[in-house]
């Protein structure tokens, strides 16, 4: 016993203390150096999960923080050039400036409040006009990069239930993605329909296809 506890002083927990028998002090000793052992490692395991979970959170925080940047210097850079000229397309670009300003604070939260009680963040579950997410999504993305055109096809109306924030960040991604892998004056197409009570979003692009 004192070999094994001299062992796992050194810095092996892996070791456990042989069983003898529980109605000696000494093995109930050894049972109760076992038993802290177990809880010893458990609460190690914890806290290397738990920085693993915020390591990888702080990377798709970051990544995530991009196309809401890019789409409010995307906006300002069109009013400060002049772009902007109808009192109806200002407007939308101060919407979407207000709400990609609101996802970003909202990716702040979630990043604090992980810090704070070390656990991965819920997703909602509500009633989202997803139709409205993905033409929100290609104006942000127009505005980041006019030099990659959007098409949007399919159906004009679409409810899905989701997580609102998380769909407008698996669509923003996607169009990202054109943005970044296909050349200046690659169009997009982003086409909605339904299939057996489902709701499909396809976004092709017409860049160079890898061979």
């Amino acid at each position: 016993m004192v070999d094994t506890a001299t062992a796992i002083a050194a810095g092996d927990l892996t070791l456990r203390v042989e069983k003898a028998d529980s109605s000696t002090e000494l093995g109930r000793l050894g049972a109760a150096l076992n038993e802290m052992l177990v809880q010893i490692e458990d609460a190690i395991t914890q806290e290397q999960e738990a920085a693993e979970r915020l390591t990888n959170f702080i990377a798709d925080a970051s990544h995530e923080l991009r196309t809401p940047i890019a789409a409010v210097r995307g906006y300002s850079e069109l009013y400060r050039n002049g772009a902007l000229i109808d009192k109806e397309d200002i407007d939308n670009a101060m919407r979407r400036i207000g709400t990609e300003t609101a996802r970003m604070e909202r990716l702040v939260a979630d990043l604090l409040l992980l810090a704070r009680l070390d656990q991965p963040q819920a997703m909602s579950f509500d009633s989202v006009n997803f139709a409205a997410v993905v033409r929100d999504a290609a104006t942000d993305s127009q505005a980041i990069d006019p030099g990659h055109p959007i098409t949007i096809a399919g159906i004009e109306t679409a409810r899905v239930m989701g997580d609102e924030q998380r769909l407008t960040q698996v669509v923003a991604n996607l169009l990202a993605n054109a943005r970044v892998h296909t050349p200046k004056g690659t169009s997009v197409t982003m086409t909605l329909r339904e299939n057996n009570a489902h709701v499909i979003l396809d976004v092709v692009d017409d860049g160079p296809r890898l061979a």
